[in-house]
């Protein structure tokens, strides 16, 4: 569903007085806080429907690189630099040499470890718990600005950086009438979380509808019957396993 289905389908929902209260400048606003709400949702309820592999150059002898910004990496089977507004949470990071063809997982670390480490209280060994070259002897950290990546011990040689990742939605992502809700790209041909899209709608409504208490409540109400998959979707998951 693009931004021009959702308005119309909102406005119909609104009733006919629509017009001479929302423009549609204001209802598109209106959709992409309830684009991004939505999907802050989703990434926190079931991480693995939001989740994006991106591909970064890590130069040698860097102490971190930035991970966020319109030049920032690659996604994965493209040549266009992604927009990665945000990092919601890190899910795992691989990495490879220039001389080599495969990926190998990299342990993640947290920042109080990363401290410690930086104190020398602490060595990189002591934080992998295996033997070091099992896992090459890297571990990754998510900055606290949550926007840079730090890989210790600092590589002597330029390494690829894979990371599986949620991010953040800008908050003006929905620029056109063609743009898919609920992707990080917005121009793709098939916008991600079909089954979502309607409580996008409804959520905007509910932000909409703040002077009037009841009609508020029916759109919460319908928000909420749809994101009541979210949590269907995760025990069918676990149950499989």
């Amino acid at each position: 569903m693009n931004l021009l289905n959702a308005r119309s389908q909102l406005r119909l929902m609104l009733g006919d007085q629509s017009e001479s209260v929302w423009s549609d400048s204001d209802l598109n606003e209106v959709l992409n806080r309830s684009n991004i709400r939505i999907w802050r949702r989703i990434a926190s309820e079931d991480p693995g429907a939001t989740n994006r592999s991106v591909d970064y150059t890590y130069p040698a002898d860097s102490s971190g690189i930035s991970i966020v910004g319109a030049s920032a990496g690659f996604n994965i089977g493209t040549s266009v630099a992604t927009d990665v507004n945000a990092v919601i949470s890190l899910e795992k990071v691989f990495y490879k040499t220039g001389g080599s063809t495969s990926f190998i997982e990299m342990p993640i670390g947290s920042l109080a470890q990363f401290n410690e480490l930086s104190s020398g209280a602490s060595s990189v060994y002591d934080m992998l718990g295996v033997l070091p070259h099992l896992m090459g002897g890297y571990v990754g950290f998510l900055g606290d600005s949550r926007s840079q990546l730090l890989v210790r011990p600092v590589p002597s040689t330029e390494l690829t950086i894979r990371l599986s990742m949620n991010t953040e939605l800008a908050e003006d992502l929905l620029s056109s009438d063609s743009s898919k809700l609920l992707t990080p790209d917005p121009t793709a041909t098939i916008g991600e979380n079909l089954t979502f899209h309607e409580a996008v709608i409804y959520d905007a409504g509910f932000l909409c509808t703040f002077k009037d208490e009841s009609i508020r409540e029916e759109f919460m109400s319908m928000r909420e019957d749809v994101m009541s998959m979210l949590s269907m979707r995760a025990t069918s998951i676990h149950e499989a396993y």
